[in-house]
């Protein structure tokens, strides 16, 4: 493994619970093999590779990042990025801690949407039609009880798609869903849904759609 992150596990190793030991072993382990493939360290972290690894992550480990993994995973995050930058200029220490601080709002609010879309039954969604459009979208606009998206591939928004007030209250434009969905005369049904991912990894899912199975 990277001295870097050896150090840091040496460094946290003592204090910490023996969950969150593990969180930090996972995470140092997997931006170890991350950093590898692109010739990096992690001493040279930077944001776009912050992004790039966090994405890379949530869409490795999506069914399992709700509720409080994905708070240990960000928690765990945040700690090795502010070690990090112990010894950065302050510039670059602030703009990675910043960074980091984002990506973890935006990880644990997918994470919440996500938990409450499990507990969603097909009951709330339309009748099945013979059209049907199946994708990641991109939500655009937050009503009280609907949204309005936009394929990752498309320009024209959809919408409105409605959904339960909670669900939409814990969504916020560039979180990205997964949906099936259909046209009824007067608003989108959703067929099918599955979990959120937060605007970080558009990059990754807009590669994985345009992917042949």
């Amino acid at each position: 493994m990277d001295a870097t992150l050896c150090r840091f596990l040496d460094s946290v190793r003592p204090r910490a619970r023996r969950t969150h030991l593990a969180t930090y072993e996972d995470v140092a382990a997997a931006l170890d093999s991350f950093l590898r493939q692109r010739r990096r360290t992690a001493g040279s972290l930077r944001t776009g590779e912050l992004r790039s690894f966090l994405a890379h992550w949530y869409l490795c480990h999506d069914q399992l990042l709700a509720g409080p993994r994905a708070r240990r995973l960000c928690a765990a995050l945040l700690v090795l990025v502010r070690w990090l930058c112990r010894d950065r200029p302050p510039e670059r220490a602030r703009l990675l801690r910043q960074e980091m601080r984002s990506l973890a709002r935006q990880t644990t609010r997918a994470a919440r949407a996500s938990d409450l879309i499990e507990r969603l039954t097909p009951v709330s969604w339309g009748p099945a039609e013979p059209v049907a459009e199946d994708g990641y979208w991109e939500v655009l606009l937050v009503g009280d009880s609907h949204v309005v998206v936009r394929g990752l591939e498309a320009r024209a928004p959809v919408g409105p798609i409605h959904l339960p007030p909670a669900v939409v209250r814990a969504l916020a434009p560039g979180d990205i869903l997964n949906l099936l969905l259909t046209r009824g005369p007067q608003s989108w049904h959703i067929l099918e849904i599955g979990p959120c991912y937060p605007p970080v990894a558009a990059p990754a899912l807009r590669t994985a759609s345009l992917t042949p199975a």
